[in-house]
């Protein structure tokens, strides 16, 4: 039987997050949540070293504890086996699985990991909501508490350093028709922070 890390005062979570680039930006303001609600007790597991820059840029304490998929072998099973033992090491209790769905395969590296909880992406392109709604959902299983679907400003994760009067950019990519699902929609009024 496996050990679960189920220790309520040192809870850790892993965030999986190993898409590509794109999808690592849309995914930023819940993994702000989650990481803020397990009071930066957080790993984060990405696709390769270019998701791992962005992630330690925007989220420097997470630096010595970013996962990269493609470093831990080429064979599937091989892979996932190692990211589930280093989890375990981790002492990893929760999983939030922005870009994980629900499989044999997942339930089977979390329960490698020694996970007592995983939530499971439940995004379906066809169902005409944004990733970064469904990405807020996930977010709002994960910590208990609901909050709106919102871009991530890279302002938010620290103090400002300037007043700025400008328009913020928003990284949000999606091009073309098979992308549309990723772009903010424009019925959808983009909320804004205070200055």
């Amino acid at each position: 039987m496996t050990k679960r890390n189920t220790g309520e005062g040192t809870r850790r979570v892993a965030i999986f997050v190993q898409q590509g680039l794109g999808d690592v930006v849309l995914a930023l303001r819940a993994i702000q949540r989650i990481r803020d609600h397990f009071a930066e007790r957080a790993v984060v597991v990405v696709k390769s070293d270019l998701e791992r820059q962005l992630i330690e840029l925007v989220f420097p304490e997470l630096a010595t504890s970013t996962l990269v998929v493609s470093r831990f072998g080429r064979h599937p099973v091989v892979r996932w086996g190692r990211i589930s033992f280093a989890l375990r090491r981790a002492k990893i209790s929760d999983i939030a699985g922005i870009h994980l769905r629900d499989t044999i395969g997942a339930k089977f590296v979390a329960r490698l990991a020694g996970a007592s909880r995983i939530e499971f992406n439940t995004f379906d392109v066809d169902e005409g909501r944004h990733k970064m709604a469904h990405y807020a959902l996930l977010a709002d299983r994960v910590t208990g508490e609901a909050a709106p679907p919102e871009p991530f400003h890279l302002a938010d994760n620290g103090e400002r350093k300037h007043a700025s009067t400008k328009r913020d950019v928003v990284l949000a990519p999606g091009s073309g028709a098979l992308e549309a699902h990723k772009r903010w929609p424009r019925s959808a009024a983009i909320p804004r922070r205070a200055p």
